[in-house]
């Protein structure tokens, strides 16, 4: 079950990595090697026809266990512009265990609470779409708010490499690929589909 709550403008993207700092600092007594890595990529749907792609920006904190070992927390905020002057705000709280058997590659996978936050800029514009879809297909049409957050758990497997450079820092190129249910985030028929692909490129600063 969704739940849909009204949340003021901006989201709570800032309390997300207010979080994942605070757990960081908690975690990095006890790595054996910890990092920092700020990242932006690419987001594209597994089924899209058009090459349609989006683009996104995150912050992850990874550290190594025994052995290959390490895992990842990272949080993420993607914005798109919607039609009826819709904007949709996707910021994913992720945490992934990954496996190393050489410095330069890793694979594994994850888990994520995804949040899809839709702003409605013009509320009585969007009201009447509504209403006149409503009409054709002989549903009642539910009353539309100006902001709506849900909430949907994800999974995702990947992999990457890693590239570094010097003692303190490393490029990191990852991939992954995610998996929701079926049902669209909103309820309602939109361009992005449930799965898709994610790329993206991330510096890593070790401390």
């Amino acid at each position: 079950m969704h739940t849909i709550r009204q949340l003021p403008r901006p989201t709570r993207a800032p309390g997300a990595v207010l979080m994942l700092i605070a757990l960081a600092f908690a975690i990095a007594p006890t790595a054996q090697g910890a990092e920092i890595i700020p990242w932006g990529g690419v987001v594209r749907p597994a089924r899209a026809v058009d090459g349609h792609v989006q683009y996104f920006g995150g912050l992850s904190f990874r550290t190594s266990l025994s052995g290959p070992l390490q895992t990842e927390i990272g949080v993420a905020l993607r914005r798109e512009h919607l039609a009826d002057a819709v904007e949709r705000y996707v910021w994913p709280v992720t945490a992934s265990l990954w496996i190393a058997p050489h410095p330069v590659i890793y694979a594994g996978g994850g888990v994520g609470w995804y949040h899809t936050t839709l702003y409605r800029e013009d509320l009585p514009a969007a009201q009447a779409a509504k209403d006149a879809q409503a009409k054709q297909t002989g549903v009642p049409a539910e009353p539309l708010s100006e902001i709506e957050t849900t909430e949907k758990f994800g999974a995702h497997v990947g992999g990457g490499l890693r590239v570094p450079m010097g003692g303190h820092a490393v490029l990191d190129l990852q991939g992954r690929y995610v998996f929701m249910s079926r049902k669209d985030l909103t309820g309602q028929e939109t361009r992005f589909g449930p799965d898709f692909w994610m790329t993206s490129l991330g510096l890593g600063l070790r401390f």
